[in-house]
């Protein structure tokens, strides 16, 4: 895939989910390298393979996990974004000296959400600008009423995945309630994006990574 700034807007930049992954992950583990895991699996940047062990939160304990302790699976976008997808094989050192309060993996979670609303919106603006600027059978593509019904669509998904965080309410239901909105919204960005969205750091990148995200942390039981 070829690397482009594809929309004539100010407000563009290339997807890419890495530095807002790490700083998700860094916020909660500070000092240390660490991640969440749910049902035996993560998702990590690829640095963490470099290391002897690193930390991870799972059912609200503390261990650390060695190298010959999980599986990878990489695809091409996870290299895209330097991220890899990991299964827990076994763990066996915990660090019972560190408290975890048991709403970490909850904000972790709701951040998450947070970060990936704001691509949303982001490239909901950018492609808005782009339609605006094109024209077709004598009218800017955006007063078109297939593409603003497409719009009104998104713009929809995102304000209930907004009013869902809002609620403060933080049962897993509606936290992938929140994920499902999120990933319908870029669904459909996908779609308004046309050939573009197929480039690099675009959409269909976007919601590959955020379905990967969803299939991870808000896998419905």
């Amino acid at each position: 895939m070829i690397n482009l700034k594809i929309y004539n807007s100010a407000a563009y930049k290339a997807f890419n989910f890495f530095d807002d992954y790490k700083a998700l992950c860094t916020a909660v583990f500070s000092r240390v390298q660490g991640i969440f895991v749910e049902d035996n699996y993560f998702i990590a940047t690829r640095d963490y393979q470099k290391l002897e062990k690193f930390a991870v939160i799972f059912n609200n304990r503390l261990y650390l996990l060695q190298q010959d302790e999980y599986a990878k699976t990489e695809n091409t976008i996870l290299l895209e974004h330097d991220l890899f997808i990991g299964k827990i094989l076994s763990l066996n050192e915990t660090v019972d000296n560190v408290k975890i309060a048991e709403d970490v993996t909850i904000k972790f979670k709701i951040n998450l959400l947070n970060s990936e609303i704001q691509w949303v919106k982001q490239f909901l603006y950018c492609i808005h600008e782009h339609l605006a600027g094109r024209e077709s059978e004598n009218k800017t593509l955006i007063n078109h009423d297939t593409i603003k019904s497409l719009i009104a669509d998104v713009i929809a998904h995102i304000h209930t995945a907004d009013a869902l965080i809002e609620d403060s309410n933080t049962g897993s239901d509606y936290l992938i309630a929140i994920s499902q909105e999120v990933i319908k919204a870029v669904q459909i960005l996908a779609k308004l994006g046309g050939g573009r969205a197929f480039l690099r750091g675009n959409v269909i990148s976007m919601l590959c990574l955020f379905t990967a995200f969803s299939t991870v942390y808000f896998k419905q039981d």
